[in-house]
């Protein structure tokens, strides 16, 4: 999975095997609520949970972590 930096939040879902991306979602929905300064990307499996570190600046949600 990716946050873009200021723009999209990609999924990537990728074969068992992990081989090759089967499918990718995309959406930015979130930037209605949540400022992302940099890009962030991360590897993780079917059901592992993703956690997602925020703080308050100058009146707005900024995402500071992703893991």
């Amino acid at each position: 999975m990716q946050f873009t930096a200021n723009s999209a939040l990609v999924i990537w879902c990728k074969k068992p095997d992990a081989s090759a991306v089967q499918s990718s979602h995309t959406t930015t929905y979130h930037l209605r609520f949540v400022e992302v300064p940099r890009t962030y990307k991360l590897d993780k499996g079917a059901g592992e949970p993703t956690l997602i570190d925020l703080a308050k600046e100058n009146g707005r949600v900024v995402v500071t972590a992703v893991r």
